[in-house]
């Protein structure tokens, strides 16, 4: 089809997608049947909803809008990808689509395309660019006179007042589009009396809005537009019913019912049968309105469910008002479910409310307070003060009503904001201390401490010292939770000389019970000890036996802290006893949570799995949700441990969900984290997000700081675990911020530490190693070595990759002489597999597989089975250098499937990597190229920087490996420009020094000289010698391919002395093949023998096969020299087979070509020339100029040996002309080889046409490349 025609489809396109009732399919596939493929292939996207689809065609697309520069094109394309919700891509289309129509000075377009802008912006509720767009549209359509299309953007223009509050500017844009022509569909008219109409209204001009409506109605009937005319009623009716007319707002509403059933449009009958119910309920007429109500539902249910909800509630209000209390309750259970549904909270709010009041009405108490529950539970999530006051008041009703004045009283306390003042009476101050242990039992500390203070100077005033005694002990227990112990103290001290004063041996023995406590928290063992034994004493004395428990179980918690775990676990069933003789089940559950820690650590897990269950159950029998909380952590902690995951999950989940409902972060954070862990090892991060910011809405809600602090560092963690970067550094540096306020060095210091984890894998390199030396510096103050040298490892393996290696070393002898002195085994294993790698990276063999068997060693102690596979990895790859291949393929793929389980993406990018490297050792290629590939993408979806380019310079080595040198060194330079921003000097360097390499064998010998010495240089610098010493075999290979043979001769001395210090077997092969290109290029030719021997002999035994079809090119080049024919086809033969296989197609050209030389030797020209034909296929399929050139002059050989002289003359024109134009991309070897065919085929043709006198004496001073310059016309002769 023609050009047009594409932007033609477009436009139907448009058309189609643009009907107000919907497109129709069968439309779609007819116009794709007929249009162009990029409109077919787009509406085939559209059809089968596939978004990825359709952006690329998109894509296609507006290049063909781009190549005709139309307006159509860019504006159609904008307004489908409005359509189909491509927001920026609209934004983008509109935007060209104006460009040109501002370029043509077309004021009509320019307004349309400015039209579309606007209808993006009011979409997204952006009015103020929205209305610049509407108002530049107007001005530029009033100066080209285009009636209809103003009206359109007036209309617009009229809602973007209308939602800015303008209300006189939207009423004369109506006014604008009443004076200007009709459009054919007739309907900007009536819209705009209908908008006039709605604008008078809410400006309580009835009369006026009604008229306005009115002639609305009239303009739909003239138009026959009934789904208008029943919109138009309704806003009638509206009026109608506003004025107190209701005979004629029924009629309205019953006509526009009449029109949206004759049009089949069932919702919209629907939803006027549900006004039609409003308007007979508003009359208090109940039967007529539940009768439109239920005939409405039907068809809501389906279509509408939000008004069908909102249809329930009403038909519940109208059964409560006829009495039907069962129909009313039934109507506001649907109605709350479908809320539900809907995630309408506060409309389910109200539903429960009603239907609470019911049962209260039917005294079914029990019930209203469940759902008052969880009426409560949605107000206090909304922040809805008046719903929770009016939820509390019912419910202390009914508790009142049951007589349950403990909770009555506590709902009326919570619904008062304070208590009222009423002077000083004893009432109020116990009213106050009661409030007090209310707040403390709630976790609210200084509320309580406020209440207990103002309870204490009333009981002051009114000489009450018991009572002001009970309350200072009190305040004493708000000291000590706050960890203010000198505080405690000084009030429990003052609270037992008051008790003893007064002869209350009861209360001073529970005092001392406390006083004893804080000795013990303050590390005063023995003085806690003779508090306990005197206060155990008086209570038996007195026959206490609630008192002796509580001695007793402190005596426990003493001996516990010890060490001394048979005495605690002895004194801890002594208070089980006596509170068994007392009855106090809940007391029991406490001490039997207590006896099970002691079980735990002595190892005695099924006991400690009994008690934990004991004390649960008998929390749950008391209702004490925090004790239940901490049984069920401590029951979770145990299944954990014991592998039990799902299990110990929903214990987790059950703690946190107590803890968040006391409000508690003592137990909110080791539950979370607990919940946490288990979810990352079963990959439910989303679990785990809902989690912590459920636990950050609660603390922060209770003004808890430190615990907020903590939960965000979590949140943090989990975040950069995603590869949510920005997120995880807003967590952080939120959690600093809050700990810089409470001046918490010690939480500092761990926040700075992770954030330096963070700032690592997102490529922040400065910043990690800011982070980390001021987290030792935190660590430091706080006096903590184990932490310190664990961020000393961190900054040692940062130092590592920036080529700071010194440094780095200098980190982790003093990171590891720390883990040993503190005989942390794990920690020193870590530290020593760091030593070992970067060890083997300095070419140290023996001491990286010292420090890698000796982390190995201690992993199996500690039974970390993963982390010593791991080592073990290291050990293979050590001696796989050394001719030793142990690793195994099936253990890294069950790894790979283990951590696709768990979830842990950086953890699988790392295995694919390990893959991808065995792949490479094993010499497939391909599937090393996928799993990097694999590896790549994991490591972007994980956002960790450094490994994305570790793994694009990894690919890069296959992809030079195989010959494809334009994709290795776009791979190369991409991994480059990421290691140069992270200042990763050893990589940068390894990258300048292959892109070095491939730049020789490219032509461009200057600038791969200036490259190899680049990068020569910082490897001489860091000490790097496997790298340093495969530098100086790329440098010699290339100088021998350059002729420079002497200096070839010193780089690969250079190279024999590191690789003897190194032992790395992979580089001797590579100096053997070395040697023996340079002694062959001398004449050398048995030395040369003897080297190429060694480099095969060498290579298989390490199965390297790339470098075994290299040796076996190499002696079949050899013998081609020496014309031993046949020993240099097998030999060639086999290369080949390797290079094949391998897929490195670089090499086998160059085979190609040895065989040519081969085959012409031998006079076998027809094979020869075979070989030349694919030689030249295959380099022109890889882009390599110099060898699709030795191809044609080979070819151009064959063809004058067998008589074919013109087609040959042809053949070196063309190679001569190729050098010509592509002269950088062709080596001086390659240009003097082609050079010198040149001059043998001219030679011979010297009888007939002499060679020229200036090109024989070009030829003459071997200036081969003015030679070339001058060849063309030689060739013309």
């Amino acid at each position: 089809m023609a050009e047009d025609s594409i932007i033609t489809c477009l436009k139907y396109l448009h058309d189609i997608l643009d009907d107000p009732k919907g497109y129709e399919p069968e439309r779609l596939k007819e116009l794709s049947a007929r249009a162009p493929e990029s409109v077919s292939s787009f509406i085939k996207a559209i059809l089968s909803s596939d978004d990825i689809g359709m952006q690329s065609k998109l894509g296609v697309l507006a290049d063909h809008a781009n190549s005709t520069n139309s307006f159509m094109g860019w504006f159609c394309l904008g307004a489908l990808a409005h359509r189909l919700y491509f927001h920026q891509a609209a934004v983008e289309f509109y935007a060209q689509s104006l460009c040109i129509a501002r370029s043509q000075m077309d004021l009509q377009k320019i307004s349309q395309a400015l039209e579309g802008q606007g209808g993006l912006y009011f979409e997204e509720e952006d009015w103020d660019r929205a209305r610049q767009c509407y108002e530049e549209a107007m001005q530029n359509l009033k100066k080209a006179g285009a009636s209809e299309q103003k009206a359109r953007v007036l209309k617009n223009l009229c809602h973007v007042y209308r939602m800015q509050g303008e209300d006189s500017n939207a009423i004369k844009c109506c006014h604008q589009i009443l004076h200007e022509p009709e459009d054919q569909k007739g309907s900007l008219h009536p819209e705009a009396w209908s908008d006039l109409g709605r604008l008078h209204q809410m400006q309580g001009d009835l009369a006026l809005a009604r008229e306005c409506f009115q002639k609305s109605l009239d303009e739909r009937e003239k138009n026959r537009d009934a789904s208008g005319q029943a919109a138009t009623l309704a806003s009638l009716a509206e009026i109608y019913q506003l004025q107190g007319d209701q005979d004629r707002a029924h009629s309205c509403l019953e006509r526009a019912r009449h029109f949206l059933q004759d049009l089949g449009d069932q919702v919209g009958a629907a939803r006027m049968r549900c006004l039609q119910g409003d308007q007979y309920a508003l009359e208090s007429k109940w039967p007529q309105a539940l009768d439109c109500y239920q005939e409405s539902l039907a068809g809501l249910m389906e279509f509408d469910s939000s008004r069908a909800a909102e249809t329930l509630k009403r038909m519940g209000n109208c059964f409560l008002e006829t009495g039907a209390l069962e129909a009313a309750a039934d109507s506001f259970q649907k109605a709350a479910k479908l809320m539900e549904a809907l995630d309408d909270l506060s409309g389910r709010a109200d539903g429960l409310s009603s239907l609470a009041g019911i049962y209260q009405r039917q005294g079914r108490q029990d019930e209203a307070l469940q759902e008052l529950g969880q009426v409560l539970k949605i107000r206090e999530q909304q922040n809805d003060w008046k719903g929770i006051m009016a939820a509390l008041n019912v419910m202390g009703t009914i508790h009142a009503q049951e007589c349950d004045w403990k909770k009555a009283a506590e709902c009326s306390q919570k619904a008062r904001d304070i208590l009222t003042k009423c002077g000083d009476t004893k009432e109020a101050a116990l009213a106050l201390s009661n409030q007090g242990s209310i707040c403390h039992l709630h976790g609210d500390l200084e509320t309580a401490q406020d209440y207990y203070i103002q309870a204490m100077e009333i009981f002051d005033r009114l000489d009450e010292p018991q009572e002001r005694a009970q309350a200072q002990s009190n305040l004493g227990l708000i000291y000590q939770r706050k960890g203010d112990l000198l505080g405690a103290q000084e009030c429990f001290q003052s609270c037992l000389a008051a008790r003893v004063e007064m002869g209350d041996q009861a209360g001073a023995a529970a005092t001392k019970v406390n006083l004893g406590l804080i000795f013990q928290l303050q590390g005063k063992w023995d003085i806690a000890k003779s508090h306990f034994l005197e206060s155990a004493r008086t209570f038996e004395e007195q026959r206490d036996m609630q008192g002796v428990s509580a001695a007793q179980n402190n005596l426990g918690n003493l001996y516990a802290d010890q060490g001394d775990l048979l005495a605690a676990a002895k004194c801890f069933r002594r208070s089980i006893e006596a509170k068994e003789a007392c009855g106090d089940k809940h007391g029991i559950a406490t001490t039997e949570g207590n006896l099970a820690g002691i079980y735990l650590q002595m190892g005695q897990k099924e006991k400690a799995e009994e008690m934990y269950r004991k004390a649960l159950s008998g929390f749950t029998e008391s209702s004490d949700c925090k004790g239940m909380a901490n049984s069920l952590l401590g029951l979770a902690c145990l299944l954990a441990d014991r592998g039990d995951l799902e299990e110990a999950l929903q214990h987790f989940r059950s703690s946190l969900s107590l803890a968040i409902e006391l409000q508690d972060s003592q137990a909110m954070i080791p539950a979370l984290e607990g919940f946490v862990n288990i979810c990352q090892k079963q990959g439910n991060w989303q679990g785990a997000e809902v989690k912590i910011s459920l636990v950050l809405e609660s603390l922060r809600s209770c003004g808890n700081y430190q615990s907020e602090a903590a939960v965000l560092c979590s949140q943090g963690n989990l975040r950069a675990d995603l590869g949510q970067w920005e997120g995880a550094l807003h967590c952080y540096q939120e959690s600093l911020e809050i700990l810089e306020r409470l001046g918490d060095d010690y939480s500092i210091a761990v926040a700075r530490n992770n954030l330096g984890n963070i700032c690592y894998r997102r490529g922040d390199w400065t910043g990690a190693l800011e982070n980390y030396r001021l987290s030792i510096k935190g660590f430091e103050r706080a006096d903590d070595a184990l932490s310190q040298a664990s961020v000393q490892s961190n900054l040692a393996s940062l130092c590592y990759k920036r080529g700071e290696w010194q440094e780095a070393l200098d980190c982790y002898h003093e990171s590891l002489a720390i883990f040993e002195k503190l005989e942390d085994e794990a920690g020193a294993a870590r530290v020593l597999g760091n030593l070992g790698t970067f060890y083997s990276r300095r070419g140290e063999g023996s001491l990286a597989l010292e420090h890698f068997t000796r982390s190995r060693d201690t992993l199996l102690r500690l039974r970390d089975r993963g982390a010593a596979m791991e080592m073990q990895s290291c050990i293979d790859m050590i001696k796989a250098g050394q001719g030793d291949r142990t690793t195994d393929l099936d253990n890294l793929y069950r790894q790979l499937e283990d951590l696709k389980a768990e979830g842990d993406i950086s953890g699988q990018a790392e295995v694919q990597g390990a893959l991808a490297g065995e792949h490479v050792d094993r010499g497939q290629w391909d599937q090393a190229l996928l799993c990097y590939q694999r590896s790549l993408e994991l490591f972007v979806q994980s956002g960790e920087v450094y490994n994305q380019a570790q793994t694009l310079f990894n690919m890069a080595l296959v992809e030079r490996d195989k010959g494809n040198l334009t994709r290795a060194t776009r791979l190369f330079e991409e991994g480059l420009k990421i290691f140069q921003s992270l200042a990763a000097v050893p990589c940068i360097a390894l990258c300048e020094l292959n892109l070095a390499a491939i730049l020789g064998q490219g032509g461009l010998p200057s600038k791969a000289l200036e490259l190899f010495h680049k990068a020569l240089n910082v490897l001489e610098g860091l000490g790097a010698l496997p790298d340093l010493c495969e530098g100086y075999l790329s440098l010699a290979q290339f100088k021998i391919r350059e002729g420079l043979l002497q200096e070839a001769g010193f780089y690969l001395s250079m190279a024999e002395t590191l690789i003897s210090r190194t032992n790395y077997q992979p580089l001797q092969i590579q100096l053997y093949s070395a040697m023996g290109e340079l002694n062959q290029k001398e004449a050398k030719l048995d030395l040369a023998q003897d080297c190429f021997e060694k480099a095969l002999t060498l290579a298989r035994r390490l199965m390297h096969l790339h470098e075994e079809a290299k040796a076996c090119a190499n002696l079949g080049r050899l013998a081609l020299v020496r014309s031993d024919y046949q020993g240099a086809r097998d030999r060639l033969q086999q290369a080949l087979a390797i290079f094949t296989r391998l897929g490195a197609v670089h090499d086998s050209i160059s085979i190609y070509g040895d065989l040519t030389g081969l085959f012409i030797a031998l006079e076998d020209y027809e094979k020869a020339e075979e070989m030349a034909l694919l030689r030249q296929r295959q380099a022109r399929i890889l882009g390599c100029v110099d060898l699709n050139v030795l191809a044609l002059t080979d070819l151009a050989e064959c063809e004058a040996h067998t008589g074919r002289s013109d087609a040959a003359r042809a053949d070196y024109a063309h190679a001569v002309q190729i050098v010509q134009n592509e002269r950088s991309r062709v080596p001086s070897e390659t240009v003097n080889k082609i050079a010198g065919k040149v001059i043998d085929f001219l030679k011979i043709g010297q009888e007939e046409e002499p060679l020229d006198p200036a090109l024989r004496s070009k030829l003459q001073k071997g200036d081969y490349e003015a030679f070339m310059a001058a060849l063309p016309s030689e060739f013309k002769k």
